[in-house]
């Protein structure tokens, strides 16, 4: 009875945060786009629009020369919705694509809009469609999160620290795929804790191609695997630095059956090279070419940047980025020999650690490179501690800093943008 009671609270506090979440990005959807969910992709003429496109969700938000002289370029999320709409790369795919094979690595979130569409039988994928697709994805992650937070007697109220976080919204209002990593990567790893390791492979597939960063988490798990069943484990002590006090059912089954988490892997590699055969170009040289850089380094050079500058929301986004990460590495190295879990994320963490200096030129998108962080930072705090004190300030200062910091950079974005009311609309 008493379980059923936590259920039902759990399931019900993340059905909230989703209907909050979702509510807010209906009314800036309406206020600063027009209700147009194809504008709210920060979509730009600077790039071709495919014809297909044009008929479907119409003209870019971006249509015009700012004071500069320049035709605004839009975001990402404007080049992932055009992959959900040529998902196989036929002929034509580069239209509309700033860096084609870059773009078709991360189709986990356009997959889930064709998916979608095609269970709606709309054909096309539709702005609408695609940006519904996010949500549900986004749903489903924040249920997971909930229950595993229930599992491990962790607080319900620390939902809000992902969900509602700059780099969470951000991606959820204009079509980025950062979500939904997240939330596969949570679908997966509730399977997991429920011994559901088959299952589990579906949502950590996707996880990886909607965010590569994730192909880490599946590694650890094969490596702890193989090491396992080698002699290695011996010579070394892995027996201990792997197995003392980890889930114990999680742990015998991984030790049978470990080498499925090669699959995620197998399927991300198939598909990278299926770009490279299509594009003719490896996705990893198509894209930003200093998106990570040494660990820690770059994001303590923001902090004294910012400081030197005076600007003082950047001031408070890049400590809060810097203290969060350095908690986790911390607790993530003292608590190694006590969990499992530590020593499959602490990759995830070490690499968000290394992002570079194209990360951080606005401080939506360092925080977005957050969100792995912000979606496990709960779950350490069940280590022991100074630090684990530290991080629990923190991140309850980043609870209410992050959302300010989103509405203060949202209201500030729109004074920029075109009203649009004054824009083509077919």
């Amino acid at each position: 009875m008493v379980h059923s009671k936590h259920l039902i609270k759990h399931i019900c506090y993340a059905l909230v945060i989703w209907v909050v979440s979702v509510f807010i990005q209906l009314q800036i959807i309406e206020s600063q786009f027009c209700g147009n969910f194809y504008w709210a992709t920060l979509s730009s003429s600077f790039f071709k629009q495919p014809i297909e496109v044009q008929k479907n969700a119409g003209p870019p938000f971006f249509q015009n020369k700012n004071s500069n002289g320049e035709i605004p370029v839009g975001w990402d999320g404007q080049f992932y919705y055009l992959v959900a709409n040529n998902l196989y790369i036929n002929p034509g795919y580069e239209i509309g694509l700033d860096a084609p094979a870059y773009r078709y690595q991360r189709i986990g979130l356009p997959i889930t809009g064709n998916i979608l569409s095609s269970l709606s039988k709309d054909g096309a994928v539709s702005p609408f469609t695609y940006w519904l697709s996010n949500q549900i994805v986004f749903l489903f992650g924040l249920l997971s999160l909930s229950l595993l937070f229930m599992q491990q007697k962790i607080s319900v109220h620390w939902l809000w620290l992902w969900s509602f976080s700059v780099g969470a919204q951000s991606s959820l209002l204009h079509g980025l795929g950062d979500v939904a990593a997240d939330s596969y990567f949570l679908i997966g790893l509730f399977f997991i804790s429920k011994n559901r390791l088959k299952l589990s492979l579906v949502p950590l597939t996707l996880a990886i191609l909607c965010r590569e960063i994730y192909i880490l988490f599946s590694f650890s798990l094969f490596f702890y695997w193989l090491i396992s069943q080698t002699s290695f484990k011996r010579k070394f002590r892995f027996d201990s630095f792997f197995l003392k006090n980890a889930d114990s059912h999680i742990v015998n089954e991984l030790q049978k059956s470990g080498f499925i988490y090669l699959a995620p892997m197998a399927l991300y590699i198939l598909w990278y090279s299926y770009i490279k055969l299509r594009t003719g170009i490896y996705p990893s040289l198509a894209g930003p070419q200093n998106i990570i850089g040494p660990p820690l380094k770059t994001m303590l050079d923001k902090v004294l940047f910012s400081i030197e500058a005076l600007k003082f929301d950047h001031i408070f986004a890049s400590l809060i980025f810097s203290s969060i990460i350095f908690c986790l590495l911390t607790t993530a190295i003292k608590n190694r020999q006590k969990s499992l879990f530590f020593l499959t994320v602490l990759p995830v963490v070490i690499l968000v650690s290394c992002l570079g200096t194209d990360a951080f030129d606005l401080y939506r998108d360092y925080l977005k490179g957050l969100l792995p962080a912000l979606a496990l930072a709960p779950f350490f705090l069940n280590s022991e501690g100074l630090t684990k004190k530290v991080l629990k300030l923190t991140l309850i200062i980043s609870i209410f800093a992050q959302p300010t910091l989103y509405f203060m950079m949202s209201k500030r974005e729109a004074n920029t943008y075109p009203l649009c009311e004054s824009l083509k609309t077919n």
